[in-house]
């Protein structure tokens, strides 16, 4: 089964991006936009990590986090942000939660993925891509004749 991965950005074309980009790497992906949302998509779908932006309108990312540590305190999340001061400082509150990495922005869409397989095993990652033939490929395997 893919792991879960909810995304909490208020950037919506970043939101967009992330969703696209992971959902072709495997993932079963919910996206929010404010903390609150976020929060309530935790509720109703229990991801296995939580991508979210640190500064948002309204509930912040680590609010965010904070309130979903009081159901989940295993919850693994990876912080965004543009701003390394406010991330340090999020990274410093966060030091000892399981699972818990940071990602700079702007950042590579390979950056994500190398973080992501660090907080996720090879059999939670559930990647497609191992798995099924490139696009394409089908029409030119034939079966084994026998």
């Amino acid at each position: 089964m893919p792991a879960k991965v909810l995304i909490v950005d208020d950037n919506v074309y970043l939101n967009l991006f992330l969703r696209r980009a992971l959902e072709d790497e495997g993932y079963e992906v919910e996206a929010a936009r404010y903390g609150r949302e976020g929060y309530s998509a935790y509720l109703r779908n229990r991801p296995d990590l939580i991508l979210t932006d640190i500064h948002m309108p309204g509930e912040s990312g680590l609010e965010m986090i904070q309130k979903i540590r009081r159901y989940d305190p295993e919850v693994r999340a990876i912080y965004m942000s543009g701003d390394w001061t406010r991330l340090q400082a999020a990274m410093e509150e966060e030091k000892s939660g399981p699972g818990v990495r940071s990602l700079r922005k702007p950042f590579r869409l390979k950056e994500l993925l190398a973080v992501l397989s660090e907080c996720f095993s090879p059999e939670e990652q559930g990647l497609r891509r191992l798995m099924d033939p490139p696009l394409g490929v089908e029409k030119h395997l034939s079966p084994i004749a026998g």
